[in-house]
């Protein structure tokens, strides 16, 4: 059974359906400190080149983090198009997105004190995450990041239930 406690509303799905299953509701990001999951996300600069994302949800007390792998190939050398492969048997973090967390509400949580290489004017990475609870979601877990401008990267985690824990279901990765 779903908590109140643990998600929020944030807006309805689209369509003319009223039923309950089409609201999109953030999860409570203190209630999953630790959980870990992987998104991909295709360059905004190469097309054709994706990235995976290692993104450990922390606390003030508990260190958590978004790491990126900028190598495009797994460890099987494979490419990350396949978002199946952006998984932690192929990760190889050669960035940090962000490693610091700001939280921003019970819902968001920003990681500052990323890398600055690669980045405009020694600018360091940064990202805001979010985790969503969607029961219309296809599978499990799907997730994905967004580099909305250079080095400052927007994280959703969409799961069918806000208790989701890793170790009873596959994640899936969708490419945005």
């Amino acid at each position: 059974m779903l908590h109140t406690h643990e998600c929020s509303d944030l807006k309805k799905g689209s369509g003319d359906n009223d039923d309950e299953s089409v609201y999109i509701k953030s999860c409570n990001l203190d209630s999953m400190i630790g959980e870990e999951f992987y998104a991909v996300q295709e360059s905004i600069s190469d097309a054709g080149i994706i990235f995976c994302y290692h993104i450990k949800i922390g606390s003030e007390e508990v260190l958590g983090h978004i790491k990126q792998d900028i190598s495009e190939y797994s460890r099987d050398e494979s490419k990350f198009d396949n978002a199946e492969n952006c998984n932690a048997k192929n990760f190889i973090p050669d960035l940090t997105v962000g490693k610091k967390l700001e939280r921003v509400s019970e819902s968001k949580h920003e990681y500052i004190g990323g890398d600055a290489k690669y980045c405009p004017n020694g600018k360091q990475r940064r990202a805001s995450l979010m985790v969503v609870l969607d029961k219309s979601a296809r599978g499990g877990a799907t997730s994905s990041a967004h580099e909305p401008s250079t080095c400052n990267y927007d994280v959703t985690v969409v799961l069918q239930s806000c208790t989701y824990n890793r170790h009873n279901d596959r994640l899936e990765t969708a490419i945005h």
